[in-house]
């Protein structure tokens, strides 16, 4: 039996396996991200009314802060960052701080424990929006860092390339990196539709998520990961750095080597191999890696980086492009919009809400802003016309036949056939 090597136990001690979410190979020195300080040890409880107004200050200035950073961002990134913002103004995190103060907490723990109300229903809800809870955590830690007159939390500056490693990461700290000196992402916790992951592959960053451990290295340790296999070397030898490199190359040039045309299984049953999008740019890309239309637009993103919704003239254009995309018998799917709790709209704030994970989003935002359903409705059935194509819409968070039939014919209505 072959025993390894003392190097050899080296190298396998000094390997950490996450999941990666964006593609390509880093190496550069780890700089550790600290964590937030969190709750402080003395929380003295003032007049409440008081109290709500330095905890409300405090998010404006937080969400303040974020939007001044959406200017400075990623184009891809400033929807999330507004986004971001809008949690840290929403009425009912006020309204849900004013009851914890009733209940005799301080203001930061207000603010934490408010925090974590909203946080319990995202994550009840799991998948995506479990996700978003990092997104909340980040707002906490932010405006807990103002209530205590503390520098805001965050990266750290450097001036020379870096790996950076965290428990998570923030979209405010993602959107405005610059992957010339990022040359990658290791974080312990997160997941792959995580708003990190999804703006590390915008910009262009390696990035590893849920990787248990990582915090155990230290700053200035050389380090080098495979943003595809999860793979992450400590003070790598020369010759694993060439074979990570060698494997993401093989990769490349197996997608570049794809076969073109219909797709079968082995007994020959035809299998479409459709695209998840999120903008009309999304599709050029998916359909040169060999989607043959696509199996879900989520039209919530021509939505969410702006203050006013886009038109229906604005709206034909983006639809019409993606129509036009594939071929003329192609299945594409739009998603009409699914807005409301991670995902806040500032032309459509319905108030605080008991449930903002599964209340008044999606659908049933669309049912009390009937008019924005009724202008995208409109907009996708001349985008067809437009185009000669025959989409399919969905709609987002039905939870009842009711709404179904609602939705079913307020698209009929509209001209929608499918």
């Amino acid at each position: 039996m072959h025993r390894p090597r003392d190097s050899e136990r080296l190298i396998i001690m000094k390997t950490f396996s996450g999941l990666g979410v964006s593609a390509g190979i880093g190496q550069a020195p780890a700089l550790l991200v600290e964590p937030a300080p969190g709750l402080p040890a003395r929380d003295p409880k003032g007049d409440t009314d008081d109290d709500v107004a330095r905890v409300t200050a405090a998010l404006s200035k937080v969400a303040d802060r974020l939007d001044a950073r959406a200017l400075e961002a990623d184009p891809s990134a400033i929807g999330v960052l507004m986004a971001t913002a809008m949690m840290a103004r929403d009425p009912g995190l006020t309204s849900s701080v004013r009851t914890h103060l009733e209940e005799g907490d301080g203001p930061a723990h207000a603010l934490w424990g408010a925090i974590d109300d909203f946080c319990a229903q995202l994550t009840a809800a799991g998948g995506y929006l479990a996700e978003r809870v990092t997104d909340l955590h980040n707002v906490r830690d932010r405006a807990l860092a103002v209530l205590q007159g503390l520098p805001e939390p965050g990266v750290p500056a450097f001036d020379s390339p870096v790996i950076l490693v965290a428990e998570d990461l923030a979209p405010a700290d993602t959107a405005t990196l610059d992957p010339e000196l990022v040359r990658g992402l290791v974080t312990a916790a997160g997941g792959p539709t995580s708003h990190t992951a999804i703006l590390a592959a915008q910009i262009g960053i390696p990035a590893v998520v849920r990787c248990p451990g990582i915090r155990e290295v230290e700053s200035g340790t050389e380090l080098a990961l495979d943003g595809v296999s999860g793979t992450v070397l400590v003070e790598p030898d020369e010759q694993s750095v060439t074979q990570l490199s060698d494997r993401a190359e093989q990769r490349r040039a197996v997608l570049d080597a794809a076969p073109e045309g219909p797709a079968h299984l082995g007994d020959d049953t035809r299998v479409l191999v459709l695209a998840n999008i999120g903008s009309s740019s999304d599709a050029p890309t998916a359909k040169s890696k060999g989607a043959e239309g696509v199996g879900l637009f989520r039209t919530e993103f021509l939505f969410l980086d702006r203050h006013d919704a886009p038109s229906q003239d604005e709206q034909v254009e983006a639809y019409s492009s993606v129509l036009n995309t594939f071929d003329e018998d192609a299945k594409v799917v739009f998603r009409t919009l699914d807005a409301g709790a991670d995902k806040p709209l500032a032309f459509a704030d319905l108030g605080p809400e008991d449930n903002p994970a599964l209340g008044r989003r999606g659908l049933r935002l669309s049912q009390v802003r009937t008019d924005l359903i009724d202008t995208q409705l409109a907009a996708l059935a001349e985008a067809a016309e437009r185009t000669g194509r025959d989409p399919y819409v969905m709609a987002p968070m039905v939870a009842t036949p009711a709404e179904s039939t609602w939705f079913a014919e307020r698209a009929r209505a509209a001209g929608i056939k499918t």
